[in-house]
C-alpha cells in the first residue's frame, strides 16, 4: 500500500472514529465492469446531526480522494450539505463551496 493510501485510510478511520460514515467507492452496485466517472462527480455530502455521511468516488485518484474527503468533511463542519445546480447540472457557484475548497487545500500546505 503506498503512503498515500495508507494516509488516506487513516483519515478516513479517524473520521469514522466521530461518528461521520464515509465510503470510498468506486462502481456501480457490485459491476466492477461500470465504474463511475469522475467527470460526473467526485464525492458528495449529507449533513445529518445523526448520521453525517461522506461519499468519495474510488476511481478517482489517491490525492483528489483525500482532497474530497477534506472537502465534504468542511460541508459538515459549516453544516451545509453540497449544493448543486441541477438545471446546468453542474455544482453551484456559491461561497460554501468556494469556503470549502480552501479548507481542503489547507491540508497541502
Amino acid at each position: 500500500m503506498s503512503d498515500l493510501a495508507s494516509c488516506l485510510e487513516n483519515v478516513t478511520s479517524k473520521i469514522e472514529d466521530i461518528r461521520i460514515m464515509v465510503i470510498v467507492n468506486g462502481v456501480v452496485g457490485n459491476n466492477t465492469r461500470r465504474k463511475l466517472d469522475v467527470n460526473e462527480f467526485r464525492g458528495f455530502v449529507l449533513v445529518d446531526n445523526i448520521v453525517p455521511f461522506i461519499f468519495v468516488n474510488g476511481s478517482d485518484g489517491k490525492a483528489a480522494q483525500m482532497f474530497t474527503l477534506a472537502h465534504e468533511l468542511a460541508h459538515i463542519w459549516y453544516g451545509y450539505s453540497a449544493a448543486f445546480d441541477l438545471q446546468k447540472l453542474q455544482p453551484a457557484e456559491n461561497n460554501i463551496e468556494r469556503v470549502c475548497n480552501l479548507a481542503a487545500a489547507e491540508q497541502f500546505r
